[in-house]
C-alpha cells in the first residue's frame, strides 16, 4: 500500500526489497532507517555523511514473507 508504506502479499515466499536515496545536504548529516516486519525490527540501515555534500545510499535485502 503506497499510502501506508505497508507491504502485504497473498503468495508466501522469499521477496527481494531495495532502498535507494540520497542522504544529507551538508557535512555530518545522519540517516537512520528501520525496516520492520509485523511491527518487529528486521533491519537497520544507517549512513553518516562526512563528504560535505550529498551521499548516495542503497541497500538490497531478502525477506521471507508469509500470508497473515
Amino acid at each position: 500500500d503506497g499510502d501506508s508504506g505497508i507491504f502485504t502479499t497473498k503468495i508466501p515466499g522469499i521477496y527481494v526489497f531495495s532502498f535507494s536515496g540520497q542522504t544529507g545536504y551538508k557535512k555530518t548529516m545522519n540517516l537512520h532507517l528501520s525496516v520492520r516486519k509485523n511491527a518487529a525490527h528486521f533491519l537497520y540501515i544507517s549512513d553518516y555523511n562526512d563528504a560535505g555534500d550529498i551521499n548516495n545510499i542503497s541497500f538490497t535485502w531478502m525477506m521471507m514473507m508469509g500470508v497473515e
